[in-house]
């Protein structure tokens, strides 16, 4: 057993058990309630997925024999656990704005980094149009904004 705290995310294992048909488990708990499938009799490896939100989450594996019988080599097994956070996007910030020479206007662009972003340009708050698209960090020069009597920038994520 375990507990995972850095969700949400996907959790994968592998599992397998070799015990008397109907009576004897693998089981697979998710805050100490029962999971779909479990497994019993003798089942090869295959590999279970959950998806799992924020938050704190215990995880526990329990094998559960019966005083009758047994069969094959009585037993379960787990492999492989992995829980992959999923990756939350940052929105972006635009920081160090500047004015530069001839009328340009530039900023850094930053965010969660690798992820891909896009830069907009509006004169009225009302139409935005995309200026420049890249992955953070970056640098956002716009050349012509010295061309507009005011120009009002704003980034999103690009996905």
């Amino acid at each position: 057993q375990t507990t995972v705290t850095n969700g949400p995310g996907t959790l994968t294992f592998w599992w397998s058990v070799s015990s008397e048909p109907g009576y004897d488990y693998l089981e697979f708990y998710l805050h100490q309630i029962l999971q779909n499938g479990r497994i019993s009799g003798e089942v090869n490896w295959n590999q279970q997925t959950f998806n799992m939100g924020a938050g704190s989450h215990s995880l526990r594996w329990r094998y559960v024999k019966d005083i009758g019988f047994s069969s094959g080599q009585d037993r379960g097994w787990v492999d492989q656990v992995s829980f992959v956070p999923t990756s939350v996007v940052q929105p972006p910030t635009l920081v160090s704005p500047r004015y530069l020479a001839g009328g340009s206007f530039g900023c850094e662009v930053i965010g969660s980094p690798g992820a891909t972003y896009v830069v907009l340009g509006s004169t009225d708050l009302q139409t935005w149009m995309p200026l420049f698209t890249n992955t953070a960090p970056f640098t956002f020069t716009d050349p012509l904004a010295g061309q507009f009597p005011s120009r009002l920038y704003r980034a999103r994520s690009g996905r």
